[in-house]
């Protein structure tokens, strides 16, 4: 009996060790496999011959006075007019002259619309620069200041066109960009819709169709977010591969400089490779974590469901954006696109007919090619109907439910955004009421 039990514990170990030098190979195949895709070479993505981005990039390097900032209104989102209380004095003469000291860069942005544009993939490294982003938004605050001065000339198809080039140049960044991109882009399209909103309801017939053609134009070449997550999980994948081929490049805990004044001595051999082990496990998990987000992101926004469950590696939980917030910026941004093109489709009916239409679908064909989809809904166009000689437009919001028209309005949120009132209007993922044309920015 007791060489029975002998042999069958003899057995046992053997077993295990057979299972755990099979489990070790086939990590350590695993690991070799990873680190082989880490290191192979990633193919660059196609540029358009010309590409526009070189010029946006010199257009907002002529920009030669800024000072215009201090002259843009404020607006405040629940009247879509200037607010004259936070305006800073300044003549109409000081406004243009300002102006023609920056027409340089204006003409040449609108030189390069005639190009396709695509920003040309980031250096692979967490160091890269991002500086153009911040320019890109000085000039969408230039063209703001050219549309406020074009109102203040009564050229309200000026202050629409000048607004619907900073919409237009949002859109732009987009493509190509990876996440930081895509929000400076939804920050340059908000610029551009609250010079455009004032201007709308001046607009004549043709003037107003045909910005609403032109916003149907931009939205019909709009790229999806999940794009854009597929090109910042590739940077990120990138600059992760270019870490692990030298884990020294890149300090992570701001070490100070020796006793004698030259830089950090390297890792020791050891630490290198529990650090390339620590990349190539964040790799892997990150890539799980972005792959099941931008499944999320294919889907229409009330069928995402919630997030992915964030790998708890050393690297995910850094690395890996926030889909769900992401996701309610852009389908915001997506809706008031919308509701700025109805909008303007309105005002060309009933400056040919005198008073607004029953329904959004007597838009069709000759205002609009199709009457646009609420981004938010499972299902169904923007809502709108006639009231008191006006009209209410508007979108369910991200709550997912039809409130009437009673806008999203949450005065806490003053306070958290340290006393900025427009904020109570801001759309965010867990706001309760629907986005009114006009009111929620």
């Amino acid at each position: 009996m007791k060489k029975a039990l002998w042999a069958a514990a003899a057995a046992f170990v053997l077993l295990i060790a057979i299972v755990g030098i099979g489990a070790v190979r086939n990590a350590l195949r695993d690991s070799a496999k990873l680190s082989a895709e880490m290191a192979a070479a990633r193919p660059q993505p196609k540029l358009p011959r010309p590409n526009a981005f070189p010029d946006y990039v010199a257009a907002v390097n002529a920009i030669r006075d800024t000072s215009y900032n201090k002259y843009l209104s404020k607006v405040s989102p629940s009247t879509s007019k200037p607010r004259a209380d936070l305006d800073r004095p300044a003549t109409l003469a000081q406004k243009d002259a300002l102006l023609k000291k920056n027409e340089a860069a204006l003409r040449r942005l609108r030189q390069a619309f005639a190009h396709e544009y695509r920003a040309p993939p980031p250096a692979p490294s967490f160091d890269a620069s991002f500086a153009h982003y911040k320019r890109f938004r000085e000039m969408a605050r230039l063209l703001a200041f050219e549309s406020e001065v074009r109102a203040a000339h009564k050229d309200w198809d000026g202050a629409m066109s000048s607004a619907v080039d900073a919409i237009r140049l949002g859109e732009d960044v987009f493509r190509g960009s990876g996440l930081i991109g895509r929000l400076v882009g939804i920050a340059i399209q908000t610029v551009g819709r609250k010079g455009a909103w004032p201007a709308v309801r001046h607009l004549n017939a043709d003037d107003a169709k045909a910005a609403a053609r032109r916003m149907e134009s931009l939205m019909a070449r709009h790229v999806p977010l999940w794009v854009t997550m597929e090109n910042e999980k590739e940077w990120t994948q990138a600059a992760l591969r270019e870490w692990y081929k030298d884990p020294d490049s890149l300090d992570l805990s701001d070490l100070e400089e020796t006793e004698k004044g030259g830089p950090p001595a390297r890792s020791s051999p050891l630490a290198r490779l529990a650090m390339r082990r620590m990349i190539r496990t964040g790799y892997r998990n990150y890539t799980d974590y972005m792959e099941e987000s931008i499944a999320k992101l294919k889907r229409p926004y009330p069928m995402q469901g919630p997030d992915p469950e964030v790998p708890q590696d050393v690297l995910t939980p850094i690395l890996g954006p926030d889909p769900s917030a992401a996701a309610v910026r852009d389908t915001n941004n997506t809706a008031q696109n919308r509701l700025l093109t109805v909008a303007l489709a309105l005002q060309a009916y009933r400056a040919e007919r005198g008073a607004y239409p029953r329904v959004l679908s007597a838009l069709v064909p000759d205002y609009l090619k199709a009457v646009p989809a609420d981004p938010f809904a499972k299902a169904g166009t923007l809502k709108y109907r006639r009231e008191n000689g006006t009209y209410r437009l508007y979108s369910i919001g991200p709550d997912g439910k039809d409130d009437g028209g009673t806008p999203i309005d949450d005065p806490a949120e003053i306070a958290r955004s340290e006393g900025n009132p427009r904020t109570r209007y801001s759309v965010r993922e867990r706001s309760q009421g629907d986005i009114v044309a006009g009111v929620n920015p």
